[in-house]
């Protein structure tokens, strides 16, 4: 095992900033590579996820800016908020707390003027016309003209950031609590769907639309399958039902949870009592929950990793997951450890949290 020192790197960080991860010291993040080691020192008291090559970050947590990969600020700590890079800009708030976007050398691309701002994709941003989460809601360009007029009320599609375009089409949260649209770039509607509950995953949508006794032990919640479009990708209701991931997605029956493949047939019978989702050819699962480690699968649901973590366990991102490694008290309490495993299940990096940290 190779767990995160206290000693910088010298030089710098030279590899690629894609590498790069979380890590924690003092009650304070930093990050580390892929091996375990910091490649920049824990200062930060709350940071994001690397994007484009940076990443927004905080020291005090009053102001944000951007550093690099070798943890020196491109653009100094000098807004209220930010979000992560994305088709060359980023979404930040200004010290009157409107929202505008800046490129990498933190210059506006587009001055501040939302209530709200959410990430480009696709060539196209969510934005709120009116005062900070009151809506109407819209869709700008990347020269900040209104593409898609502010006509949608604020609703959580837009507060958690999952009304964006993918593959064309948007999952609008019509914010009345059980309905859905799906529109094309240009604003067009291709979809009405009668769902409280709408999410995405590899090409495929889960829409929840009823409820069922049989499905309690899992909330109760029934949920179908839809192509982008909005029609049926294939046949069945499902109790406890996740989005697909890496080509599989978890259901509940009878008890149990397994994962279906995209023709709605079971690819790994349901035997486990907790899953998480696949990815990189790999999902977290627990055959019983009463056991505090987590085993990992391959996609015939071969045991790959027989037994990690102590409480919690993250999905496989770029070769590591996230584990608890020792945390008897709860993953949040001082003293309670976490860390990185590769795919053999080696711990390559172990943190100590001082204080309540988020991963």
């Amino acid at each position: 095992m190779a767990p995160a020192a206290g000693c910088r790197r010298s030089p710098p960080f030279s590899g690629d900033w894609r590498e790069l991860r979380h890590g924690e010291r003092g009650g304070r993040g930093g990050f580390v590579d892929g091996s375990g080691h910091w490649a920049i020192e824990p200062r930060f008291v709350e940071y994001g996820e690397f994007s484009e090559g940076l990443v927004w970050a905080g020291e005090k947590g009053t102001a944000y800016g951007f550093i690099d990969k070798t943890g020196a600020w491109a653009i100094r700590p000098r807004f209220r908020h930010a979000t992560e890079f994305s088709e060359g800009v980023a979404a930040v708030k200004d010290r009157s707390g409107r929202w505008g976007y800046i490129r990498p050398d933190g210059s506006w691309a587009i001055e501040p003027r939302f209530g709200s701002a959410e990430p480009f994709h696709e060539g196209r941003a969510a934005a709120e016309n009116g005062e900070g989460y009151r809506g109407p809601w819209g869709y700008i360009d990347a020269s900040g003209a209104w593409v898609i007029p502010p006509r949608y009320r604020h609703s959580p599609g837009f507060l958690y950031g999952r009304s964006h375009f993918e593959r064309g089409v948007a999952m609008v949260d019509m914010g009345d609590g059980s309905s859905h649209e799906l529109i094309d770039r240009d604003g067009r509607v291709l979809k009405r769907l009668r769902s409280t509950w709408l999410r995405r995953g590899d090409g495929l949508l889960l829409a929840r639309v009823g409820y069922s006794k049989e499905c309690g032990q899992v909330g109760g919640d029934v949920s179908v399958y839809l192509d982008e479009r909005g029609e049926s990708a294939f046949d069945g209701r499902f109790c406890g039902a996740r989005e697909f991931s890496d080509g599989l997605a978890a259901v509940w029956r009878d008890g149990k949870y397994g994962f279906i493949d995209k023709s709605g047939g079971w690819a790994i019978p349901p035997r486990y009592e907790m899953v998480g989702n696949f990815s990189e050819g790999l999902a977290n699962v627990k055959p019983d929950a009463r056991r505090r480690c987590w085993q990992y699968v391959d996609k015939a649901g071969r045991v790959v990793i027989p037994c990690v973590g102590d409480g919690r366990a993250e999905k496989f991102e770029r070769g590591l997951a996230a584990i608890d490694v020792d945390s008897p008290n709860g993953f949040l309490a001082a003293g309670a450890k976490w860390g990185w495993i590769d795919r053999s299940g080696r711990l390559v990096a172990v943190f100590t949290r001082a204080e309540s940290f988020r991963w």
